[in-house]
Parts: structure tokens; C-alpha cells; sequence
């Protein structure tokens, strides 16, 4: 093979490398854009957040220990609302709030009969399930 062939052979070679380094470019970017456009992922975190700004109440109140009456809301909310619309069991909802089972449990009984028996209760997790549903398609398997 002489020096002219082996330049040839050099091109065609440097010519496919461009042509597939613009193609896995393009790949690549599709993959980007079809993950921008896919739905985000609900998590126990998102969860939270949404109840806790519905309830004016910091992130922080829901996840503490405090008791005020409002934060007690939240939290019992959030908690019902994991067990929901996520389907989590309550001691894996317990775990993440820092609490034992047994009060989630509590926690889902008494806003599920909050719900039934009171209207203004009903329409609030109405709105905040609303919510997370209209930009939310995808629950997640982890918090």
C-alpha cells in the first residue's frame, strides 16, 4: 500500500468518525429532550412541600417534632396523602416522617374521616391532590 492509498484510507476513515460522532451527538440530544418532556416524579419530599406550602407552614415544622395545631394539620395531611396516593405502608411512611407506624396510622384515619365528615377538609386535599396530579405523572419508588 503506498502513501497516496494509506492517506485515502486515512480520510475515509476520519470521514466516518464524523459521521458517527454526529450521530451519537444526535442521539444523545433526543434522549435529553425526550427527558426534559417527560413527567416529573412525585416523591414523598415533593409531597411535603406541596402540603407544606398549601398550609403555610415551613418544610422544616411538617418534618420536626413541634405540635402546633397547624403544623399538626400539615403534617397528618402529608402523611395521609403519602399513604394515598403513593401507597406506601405506614411503617415506611413512618420512617421517612420520623415517626412510629402507629401514627401514621392515626394520621390517615382521622384526615380520612376529616374528609368524609367535613366539606372544607374535602376541598383542601381536593386542591392539594390537584395539585400534585396535574404536574406530576409518575410516582417514585423511593422518598
Amino acid at each position: 500500500m503506498n502513501t497516496s492509498e494509506r492517506e485515502d484510507e486515512m480520510y475515509d476513515l476520519s470521514l466516518r468518525v464524523e459521521v458517527l460522532e454526529k450521530g451519537v451527538a444526535a442521539i444523545l440530544k433526543a434522549g435529553e429532550s425526550k427527558q426534559a418532556a417527560s413527567p416529573t416524579v412525585l416523591s414523598m419530599d415533593r409531597i411535603v412541600e406541596v402540603v407544606a406550602a398549601h398550609f403555610g407552614v415551613p418544610v422544616e415544622d411538617i418534618m420536626g417534632r413541634g405540635k402546633p395545631r397547624q403544623v399538626a394539620l400539615a403534617r397528618r395531611t402529608a402523611m395521609y396523602l403519602v399513604r394515598r396516593i403513593m401507597g406506601r405502608s405506614y411503617p415506611e411512611i413512618g420512617k421517612f416522617f420520623g415517626r412510629h407506624h402507629s401514627t401514621v396510622m392515626y394520621a390517615d384515619s382521622r384526615t380520612h374521616m376529616q374528609r368524609v365528615h367535613n366539606v372544607f377538609c374535602a376541598s383542601n386535599l381536593a386542591r392539594i391532590e390537584q395539585e400534585l396530579k396535574g404536574e406530576h405523572h409518575e410516582v417514585s419508588t423511593q422518598a
